[in-house]
């Protein structure tokens, strides 16, 4: 891609940009994304065919302005260089690591959050001194026409550039010698795009998903814990990679959970079909997936129940809570990423930890427990996932000072405020001779006194 050689070019041809200048674009690109909220908002639903504006803006658009806000109050502190310790036998010499700029990166998003997951990444290479190269997903067409002409008002071809297409561009994208690439969607996926990025060494951040569990400790409320999981559960209709995809519960509440998880969907989605604060699945694909791990679960011995018993609505999926579910069903062996939500009962907790562990490490965790001498420090210390959420959902991935990234089969590396600075950064380590050293002891031929001080420091 032409693009990319220019980009290339340009970033040879140039010094590191400085702090001004990197707080100048973050000022021009709030402004400018500020003022096209609305527009956002707009296409963000027809893409989605409906999607609550208040969802797009507090999930999204306002997520992205005080991230921005964020990493301009930060970032001075982040490019300063800093000092590090210097061994005794090396005084009176100096130590320090220096955060460059890698060069050009490369960002892959996807549909389900396509204003975050293409914002908040470029404004940490942005941050970090990097120019651009961004391809969204061909899934969200009207979104990809607001990003660019948003970012083509803030920024030169050479500086940041949108690259459309579908799954051949993408995978010529990947193959691009990027000095960073980072991509957000599912394993199957992010597979290749590791393949490709292999190829030229290229280094990668991987952002996957995975089956992100829920387990309710014994003496849990089960109803607040009800509500709570049915929040960051029906959050875009499910569409969240870090969203509950099943729950591990105390096989005596089971029945008792089910009925109040269908009873909090109620209550947060009174006219579920009709009203403006629940999400469409993003396309008939998606729609029959979802449909077929439904049907396959209930031909097979799962206990459907539906949010007011009501039937689908175009692409708006009816909520589906599933009892009786089996390790083997399709809704278990792979992530739902859709608003059906399959029970677990254990009957010790030793039990719901080995469940977990026995798959692939998830993305996200959710521990509902206010037992901090037993409960919450076996599932912390026996659980590897990528974040955690205690007594609640979601709010982990909203710390602007957390890292957010996946571990195993749910990713590789973090970004984040700070965390994404430092992605997108090189840690350039440098030690600086002092001009009066002991370096004349150590040359050769090696004297006694050499193999002195080396004994004495080993």
């Amino acid at each position: 891609m032409d693009v990319f050689k220019i980009q290339q070019a340009a970033f040879a041809a140039s010094l590191p940009p400085s702090f001004a200048a990197r707080m100048g674009i973050l000022n021009k690109l709030y402004v400018v994304f500020k003022a096209a909220e609305a527009d956002m908002i707009t296409a963000v639903s027809a893409d989605f065919g409906h999607r609550s504006a208040f969802e797009t803006r507090m999930t999204e658009t306002s997520f992205i302005l005080a991230d921005i806000k964020h990493t301009r109050k930060k970032l001075k502190r982040w490019m300063a260089t800093k000092r590090r310790p210097v061994a005794l036998h090396f005084w009176p010499g100096k130590a320090y690591v220096e955060y460059q700029p890698k060069g050009v990166v490369g960002i892959i998003s996807p549909w389900n959050y396509p204003l975050h997951l293409a914002f908040v990444p470029l404004i940490a290479a942005i941050a970090a001194g990097n120019r651009v190269m961004l391809k969204p997903s061909e899934f969200t067409p009207h979104t990809n026409k607001v990003i660019t002409k948003i970012l083509a008002e803030v920024f030169d071809a050479e500086q940041v550039a949108v690259i459309e297409g579908d799954a051949e561009i993408a995978a010529a994208f990947s193959a691009l010698p990027f000095d960073h690439l980072f991509f957000t969607g599912s394993g199957a996926v992010g597979k290749l795009v590791m393949q490709a990025a292999a190829k030229n060494l290229t280094p990668i951040t991987l952002e996957l998903g995975g089956k992100s569990p829920a387990i309710i400790g014994k003496n849990y409320n089960i109803a607040k814990a009800a509500e709570r999981i049915m929040v960051g559960k029906l959050l875009n209709a499910g569409q969240t990679c870090i969203a509950p995809d099943y729950v591990l519960v105390p096989e005596a509440k089971r029945t008792e959970l089910a009925q109040a998880l269908i009873a909090a969907g109620e209550r947060l989605y009174p006219d579920i079909m009709h009203g403006g604060d629940y999400t469409s699945i993003i396309n008939r694909q998606q729609y029959e997936r979802l449909h077929g791990l439904l049907h396959d679960a209930v031909e097979r011995g799962a206990l459907l129940y539906k949010l007011f018993e009501a039937d689908d609505d175009g692409r708006k999926m009816m909520p589906a809570v599933l009892d009786d579910v089996e390790p083997d069903m399709k809704v278990m062996q792979e992530e739902i990423f859709g608003p059906i939500l399959p029970i677990i009962g254990y009957e010790k907790l030793d039990d719901a930890i080995s469940f977990v562990n026995s798959g692939d490490k998830p993305l996200a965790a959710y521990y509902f427990s206010h037992d901090d001498e037993d409960e919450l420090p076996r599932l912390s210390q026996n659980i590897l996932c990528g974040g955690v959420t205690i007594n609640d959902t979601i709010y982990h991935f909203a710390q602007n000072e957390l890292p957010l990234g996946g571990i195993g089969a749910s990713g590789m590396g973090h970004y984040h405020g700070h965390d994404g600075f430092k992605t997108f950064s090189h840690a350039k380590g440098v030690f600086k001779q002092a001009r009066f050293n002991g370096f004349g002891l150590l040359k050769p031929p090696y004297s006694k006194l050499a193999k002195a001080i080396v004994d004495w420091v080993s």
